[in-house]
């Protein structure tokens, strides 16, 4: 775990706003230390966890034969455990070492791939044994499906099962943020539906990892919280260096130099608009509402990278676009 807090604050007597940041598979808490470092300059603790049992390291042990799996089949219930851990540990801390001016009462967590269910579960989703089974066997298989469907694995009287079925949500959590997540094979609409805080749920669109035209985009028509957001990244990718990857496919007459500066400036953007969300849903900051509009997603979109936002999606909309398209 690494812990990234503006030196000013330390200093401040006011309350610190909390976020937690959680990468995905094979992946690793450095993908995103650059938005750690972007919030916590703007008065964010950012607590970036490390979960071993899933992340880089691990996938390099077992492409090199040092282990046998990719990742453990009770990390469907690790994971969010281990957030919650964390914020108990945090606790801890806050008495001894903050002051109590840590604000653990509301945190919100941004996750990505895996870690963006991980998001979903901390924030009241269930998982939904019957949905994953019946998508397993009716749709093409993907690499988010395949993840997903490990789950099937639990036997059906296990604790393991009986756990995920009735959540493991954490109290503290008061928004959650999603980058690509792989949830809605597993979660479902039953499981979804049981969110009641805030969800700003973010995809890509040139993703083969969790492809929009799936489930992803539809699954955020199942969200039953009154506050919910669905923001659409048209160009980008699963992963950053994924994304460089297929502009470069898509755009060869541009520079490396130039290609690298649209992703910088997707990502800046990116940045604004989750920190945004965290200051009005988690610190209480109204002002920051003008920037939470579809607006200024439009706003701030630029070539080859664009930027739509819809707060109100119905299935029926949904399946009309994606039969259009």
């Amino acid at each position: 775990m690494v812990l990234y807090l503006h030196p000013v604050n330390t200093n401040s007597k006011t309350k610190i706003p909390v976020a937690v940041i959680y990468h995905g598979f094979s992946d690793s808490r450095t993908t995103f230390t650059g938005l750690a470092k972007f919030l916590a300059s703007h008065g964010f603790a950012v607590v970036l966890p490390e979960h071993i049992g899933i992340n880089f390291a691990q996938r390099e042990a077992t492409l090199a034969g040092r282990g046998t799996q990719l990742f453990r089949l009770n990390e469907f219930i690790n994971r969010p455990l281990d957030v919650t851990f964390l914020l108990n540990y945090l606790e801890g801390l806050n008495q001894c070492d903050f002051q109590g001016r840590l604000n653990l009462k509301q945190v919100g967590i941004i996750g990505h791939s895996f870690g963006g269910y991980t998001a979903l579960m901390l924030g009241g989703a269930t998982v939904d044994f019957q949905e994953l089974k019946q998508d397993c066997q009716s749709i093409a298989p993907n690499i988010s499906l395949l993840l997903q469907s490990r789950a099937l694995e639990f036997i059906p009287s296990s604790l393991q099962r009986k756990i995920l079925s009735q959540g493991l949500k954490d109290p503290r959590i008061q928004l959650v943020i999603t980058l690509n997540p792989f949830s809605s094979s597993i979660l479902g609409e039953k499981g979804l539906s049981k969110i009641k805080v805030p969800v700003v749920m973010g995809n890509a669109g040139y993703d083969p990892a969790t492809p929009v035209l799936g489930k992803q985009v539809r699954a955020f028509t199942w969200l039953q919280t009154p506050k919910k957001y669905l923001v659409l990244a048209d160009g980008f990718s699963h992963t950053t260096e994924l994304t460089t990857l297929l502009n470069s496919l898509l755009y060869p007459s541009s520079t490396a130099d130039k290609l690298e500066n649209y992703v910088t400036t997707f990502q800046d953007n990116a940045r604004a608009i989750m920190y945004a969300f965290l200051q009005v849903h988690i610190n209480g900051q109204s002002q920051y509402l003008p920037y939470t509009q579809r607006s200024y997603a439009q706003f701030i979109s630029k070539p080859p990278f664009s930027f739509s936002m819809v707060s109100s999606l119905t299935p029926e909309v949904w399946e009309k676009i994606v039969e259009e398209r």
